[in-house]
């Protein structure tokens, strides 16, 4: 058993159900567990804490409603993969945010080239009639899909030189904007909503066909106010999940 549990529970207003998920939280928190690997069985957790087995299988559900643990019938309970926070108050690239957080990120560019808007993006970014640049890509974080994004840019934010995938490749696409026009996205409006992963965005993101995923449409302004960027991501659910902060008016 993990040394980062103590047997010795209370007897007193907080619930023993409560009081071994705060235990087991704690351990998950502090590495005694990896993510992937297995937890103690519910027989186990049982005899250690002297407790009924509905009482810690209560724990290990409310760490599920938590997303700290997977529970796999027939084979255990598991701590699920690690999941990755976005204030959606905060405007940041991709590489900018997790590499902020001491991941590695990476991207693969799966194609780059100058198309005829489609009239959602061109209107979203004044461009009506125009050519736009259209970018798709799959970023990762520690070798582990994260989003696939879907993206169009005005022709003039990447200046007058050539613009090939390899640009883009573990760079980001910000930074590039920045220093061929100074045109870095400098705030940005859109929408969240829940989707199902369809078979090509599942295979990409390594997800089963029907996996929730997270879609967000943004629409990016420089510091001029001037459209710079119409995007959509599809982010893994299981991997990331976005966080508000809410005040009273």
């Amino acid at each position: 058993m993990s040394g980062g549990l103590d047997r010795h529970l209370q007897r007193g207003p907080l619930p023993l159900w409560f009081q071994i998920k705060e235990q087991l939280r704690r351990a998950i928190d502090m590495g005694e567990w990896a993510p992937g690997e297995q937890l103690p069985t519910e027989s186990e957790l049982t005899e250690f804490f002297g407790v009924s087995r509905i009482t810690v299988r209560t724990a290990f559900e409310r760490l599920g409603d938590q997303g700290l643990v997977e529970r796999t019938p027939g084979r255990g309970t598991f701590v699920a993969q690690r999941s990755f926070e976005q204030p959606v108050t905060r405007l940041a690239g991709f590489h900018e945010d997790m590499a902020s957080r001491g991941f590695v990120p990476s991207a693969h560019t799966l194609s780059v080239g100058v198309v005829p808007g489609p009239s959602d993006a061109a209107s979203a970014l004044g461009a009506e009639g125009e050519d736009l640049v259209e970018v798709r890509r799959l970023l990762s974080a520690d070798n582990t899909p994260m989003a696939f994004q879907h993206g169009y840019l005005p022709t003039w934010v990447l200046g007058n030189g050539e613009f090939t995938t390899a640009d883009l490749h573990n760079k980001s696409l910000y930074r590039i904007m920045e220093e061929r026009t100074a045109s870095h996205p400098a705030t940005a409006e859109g929408t969240i909503e829940a989707v199902r992963a369809d078979r090509t965005r599942a295979d990409l993101l390594d997800v089963p066909e029907g996996s929730p995923l997270l879609l967000a449409t943004r629409l990016s302004l420089d510091r001029s106010r001037r459209p710079v960027e119409w995007v959509r991501l599809w982010y893994r659910a299981d991997r990331y999940r976005f966080r508000v902060e809410l005040q009273l008016p």
